[in-house]
């Protein structure tokens, strides 16, 4: 297993049972040992154990362990005991993009983004964050 991986898309396992809603976004980095979430800055170092059709994530400071189930070379699914299975796939972070800096910009300046979960929300804006421009 390499990569960075996100969850996403993820199922519940017994829709006549309770179970919670979110948890897309949660980041799994192979490369640096860490699980985060796109919604924080914050990252917890984790110790894989890699067996056969399964990865044991143990959480640094964190008692007990998570178990990841490989399905083929692209999915990743932990059962996080609350009726709902994370499922993850692997990024592409290497992909190029065949745009200019200038038609990125104009992208992300001139769309209007849906929030992740519905706490993460982000507007992009040509102006000067206030601290900024304070700050100079």
């Amino acid at each position: 297993m390499d990569g960075v991986w996100m969850s996403y898309k993820n199922q519940i396992i017994d829709s006549n049972r309770v179970y919670t809603t979110g948890g897309e976004g949660i980041l799994i980095d192979f490369y640096n040992s860490t699980v985060g979430h796109i919604g924080s800055d914050t990252v917890v170092d984790v110790k894989f154990i890699f067996k056969k059709k399964t990865v044991k994530l143990k959480f640094e400071g964190i008692k007990g362990k998570e178990k990841l189930k490989k399905y083929g070379n692209d999915s990743l699914e932990i059962d996080s005991g609350h009726n709902m299975a994370h499922m993850f796939r692997k990024l592409n972070l290497n992909h190029k993009l065949n745009k200019t800096i200038h038609e990125v910009s104009s992208f992300l300046l001139n769309n209007k983004f849906e929030p992740l979960n519905d706490y993460t929300k982000i507007e992009f804006s040509s102006d000067l964050y206030w601290i900024d421009k304070i700050l100079g």
